[in-house]
């Protein structure tokens, strides 16, 4: 890979975007795993792959075309502390990405987030964070962090720029609360946090478009993602837009696939589920799901 030049010359090539498309890769292992048995012993580090909105559908699906941008990929450590977390803690658990330009495959920033605890958003020590670092994984440039209490009964993230995450945001991210699951677009608000009413742009998690799409969801975690920034915006702002959208995944959407079976279960036990819904209240999440049991043997 080339090496990494000045953080501010890398973050340049953000300048001009305005709208991008994020589709997250599936893992076949991940998802055998998450639909056969509900477990997330087998979480795998996450690749997202970022294009040009605006280019036309059969050029996004071209190798080696330029409406590729940048693709985001998750660093894993592999010591057994970081297997443990994974395995224990997901989506909690801790993690550094980095986002990579297509062309000259150099780092333009990196993401690093710390475990924070396991969702509980009323102690200050338990909020999640994400930092936001140079090409050079030394300079902060910013972070993105919980509000206290987080939101409350709708998710509510500060988009800080600099290295002091406790100063003023210049947006905040602000979500439904209710998230729909199977087949639902979700869009998630950059607002101003003065009037926490002006919308600025939005990260929305994109409903099935077809029949593989909705597959993709029941089956798996991958999701795809439309991210719309304001064209005056900073680059180091559309870096940590950026960070923020793949926290919304690792927060909201990583919890497996829609359906889930449980091939295993004892009689009278959940077979299968299906989630529809899920309600969040203070960083906890609650997924509704219709579910259907193993029928119990009958008596002779």
């Amino acid at each position: 890979m080339a090496a990494p030049g000045n953080p501010n010359d890398m973050l340049g090539k953000l300048a001009g975007l305005i709208a991008v498309e994020v589709k997250q890769k599936v893992d076949i292992l991940e998802a055998v795993a998450n639909t056969a048995g509900g477990c997330s012993c087998c979480e795998q580090a996450n690749t997202y792959v970022v294009y040009d909105a605006k280019a036309p559908p059969e050029m996004k699906q071209a190798a080696g075309s330029q409406a590729h941008l940048f693709t985001i990929t998750e660093n894993k450590h592999g010591d057994i502390s970081d297997i443990c977390c994974r395995a224990c803690c997901n989506p909690y658990h801790r993690m550094d990405l980095t986002v990579w330009d297509k062309q000259t495959q150099a780092p333009l920033f990196h993401i690093n987030r710390p475990f924070k605890g396991c969702g509980c958003a009323c102690f200050p020590c338990c909020l999640q964070e994400w930092q936001v670092l140079g090409a050079d994984n030394t300079q902060i440039l910013g972070f993105v962090t919980q509000s206290l209490f987080g939101g409350c009964f709708c998710p509510e993230f500060n988009l800080v720029e600099g290295p002091n995450k406790e100063a003023e945001p210049f947006e905040l991210l602000r979500g439904p609360h209710c998230i729909g699951e199977l087949c639902c677009s979700v869009m998630f608000k950059f607002t101003d946090p003065a009037t926490k009413t002006e919308e600025r742009g939005h990260a929305t998690k994109m409903n099935a478009k077809s029949g593989m799409d909705a597959l993709q969801e029941c089956a798996t975690d991958a999701d795809n993602f439309e991210l719309q920034m304001p064209a005056q915006g900073l680059p180091v702002h559309k870096a940590i837009q950026i960070t923020s959208m793949v926290l919304l995944d690792y927060y909201f959407f990583e919890d497996g696939g829609a359906f889930q079976c449980q091939p295993l279960a004892a009689p009278g036990e959940v077979c299968c589920s299906l989630s529809l819904c899920t309600q969040y209240c203070c960083g906890f999440k609650q997924t509704w799901k219709a579910t259907c049991n193993r029928p119990e043997p009958e008596e002779n």
